[in-house]
């Protein structure tokens, strides 16, 4: 009994040692799966990476672009690095397919402080009917601030193609809208970067009976992607307190283009401008000036008509207005009156001949009885 006692334990704790090694085999087969699954996971994302970056292409430099570039199928990313690009000025960015192939183009924007800017997302295409249609594309870039910014071009193909790319730098935003007599008076000109709800004053004199003009403008790209409704509310605040709204989500026109309104000024003094934006995009740069246009009392309307006091002063200077007749009525007056004077010269013409005829014929009658008396 002790014997089999004795061999029942043993074949137990033989047991309960085999279950134990076979846990931890297993154990150690699980983690050396999992090491070679993360080791395989790691190696392929390195293979994705390296694809990726083989058709990534950085250009470093200053320079404003202006050249053709090759994009590989079937993504590939043009960045261009490090442009610097002066504050308030417009920058046109041109975008021209060159060889016959269609693809998907998307252009981002990154300016210094790291706010982007998706301004383009579209198809670039050649159309055999029409070449011009779909083949390229430009818009105007406003900058809030001065610095180095980041531009990227990525391009969806299914075949190789290439892009010509240009960037010039344009005038101040909003001056090729402002005349010319305009611009020599402008008493506040800024472009300051808007997030949606942001809203920003600026302090400004005004003089009094003066009357200015208000130039608003979107100066930033939306991609036809994203919601590129922009709205303003402005309001101008007198040295009095007296507030007067001009615009109450108004919404702006398109890029490239302009809101202009008119203030007239009651008081001077300092006078307080707030303007706020709300659109649907992060970042969108807006151009504003105020003009100083003229006074009030000095503008005389060419096209309004002065009616004199009916009783005027001794020393009022009328105008001599000259009566002007049409070239047409002119004509007809002399035909008619004309005509008239050559009727009255017929008549006097032929009562003088029957006159002249009748007087022969008496003298002829009195010359006869005469001559018949003598006899």
């Amino acid at each position: 009994m002790n014997k089999q006692a004795s061999l029942y334990l043993n074949l137990k704790d033989y047991r309960c040692t085999a279950i134990k090694k076979t846990k931890v085999i297993f154990f150690i087969l699980i983690f050396t799966y999992f090491l070679v699954s993360v080791n395989y996971i790691q190696v392929g994302n390195t293979q994705i990476s390296s694809e990726i970056e083989e058709n990534e292409v950085k250009i470093s430099g200053t320079d404003l672009p202006d050249k053709v570039y090759t994009f590989l199928a079937p993504k590939t990313d043009l960045i261009f690095d490090d442009l610097f690009l002066k504050k308030h000025y417009k920058y046109y960015i041109y975008v021209e397919l060159v060889t016959p192939h269609n693809c998907t183009l998307t252009i981002t924007l990154i300016d210094p402080d790291g706010k982007q800017y998706d301004i383009f997302e579209n198809n670039l295409f050649i159309d055999p009917e029409d070449p011009d249609k779909g083949r390229y594309f430009e818009t105007p870039f406003g900058t809030a601030i001065e610095g180095d910014y980041t531009l990227k071009f990525s391009v969806s193909t299914l075949e190789n193609l290439n892009l010509y790319i240009r960037i010039e730098k344009g005038p101040k935003s909003l001056y090729d809208k402002i005349p010319m007599e305009e611009q020599e008076s402008i008493v506040l000109y800024h472009v300051t970067r808007f997030y949606s709800g942001m809203s920003i004053t600026h302090n400004i004199t005004l003089k009094t009976d003066y009357m200015y003009k208000f130039y608003f403008g979107r100066v930033s790209p939306i991609s036809i992607m994203e919601n590129s409704q922009v709205d303003i509310s402005f309001s101008i605040t007198d040295s009095e307190a007296v507030v007067f709204t001009i615009y109450s989500n108004e919404t702006l026109t398109i890029i490239n283009d302009v809101n202009i309104s008119k203030f007239g000024t009651a008081i001077d003094g300092a006078y307080q401008e707030k303007l706020t934006i709300q659109s649907g995009v992060q970042y969108t740069n807006i151009g504003y000036a105020v003009i100083e246009h003229h006074r009030i009392s000095d503008l005389v309307d060419p096209n309004k008509t002065v009616i004199p006091d009916p009783d005027p002063v001794n020393n009022t200077v009328f105008q001599n207005n000259i009566f002007s007749m049409p070239q047409e009525w002119s004509a007809g007056i002399l035909v008619f009156f004309g005509s008239i004077l050559l009727f009255v010269i017929v008549v006097v013409v032929k009562n003088r001949k029957k006159n002249v005829d009748f007087n022969e014929r008496i003298d002829k009658f009195g010359r006869n009885r005469k001559e018949k008396s003598e006899k």
